[in-house]
């Protein structure tokens, strides 16, 4: 007689993982001082972007949640300003862009940190200004040093910008010259 093997299998939800919640750091923790002077070079953009309401959020000691929403703000303008500036580009550079912008909002509020945060948003940044240009280098096995030379910084493989001005832009161009030597005539310490 031939014994029965019975086989029973037990099938093991897999157990939902929620990462921790993120512990609110203190503005001292999260590396953000009081004072105007702490990232003003930031503060001074964040006004000329957005205007002195903004600036007024930032300028003593906004908060982590406020220099996140700063960033994502402005990362938010260049994918708007993409879109309404550019005419005439293929589809997958456009992507290219949009894509930049959405890790660079995801990694800023992922950061905990101040310094964390500006890392990665001048990461971002840089990639998106090199996208811009044409191309975004990626020399991670690059066998020879990287020199500051056109052959290394000629970033055209894929597309070519090229700046078109109509003759209103001329125009505006030429008003904000004489406008601008006009200030510094009155006021040459500026």
């Amino acid at each position: 007689m031939a014994a029965k093997i019975v086989i029973t299998r037990t099938i093991v939800e897999p157990i939902s993982i929620k990462p921790k919640p993120r512990r609110k750091l203190t503005r001292e923790e999260a590396g953000i001082r009081h004072g105007l002077s702490h990232f003003y070079a930031m503060k001074g953009v964040i006004e000329e972007l957005f205007g002195n309401d903004e600036f007024m959020k930032v300028k003593m000691s906004a908060s982590m949640a406020e220099w996140r929403k700063q960033c994502c703000r402005i990362l938010d303008a260049v994918a708007l300003s993409v879109k309404s500036t550019v005419h005439i580009a293929d589809d997958e550079w456009f992507d290219e862009v949009a894509k930049l912008v959405s890790d660079g909002k995801t990694r800023v509020e992922e950061s905990d940190t101040i310094d964390e945060m500006f890392a990665r948003f001048s990461a971002i940044m840089t990639r998106i200004v090199f996208t811009q240009i044409g191309n975004m280098p990626s020399r991670y096995r690059a066998q020879k040093k990287v020199t500051l030379t056109p052959d290394w910084w000629t970033l055209d493989p894929y597309r070519t910008v090229q700046y078109v001005q109509n003759p209103r832009q001329r125009a505006n161009l030429t008003a904000r010259t004489k406008r601008r030597q006009e200030a510094a005539q009155k006021d040459p310490g500026s």
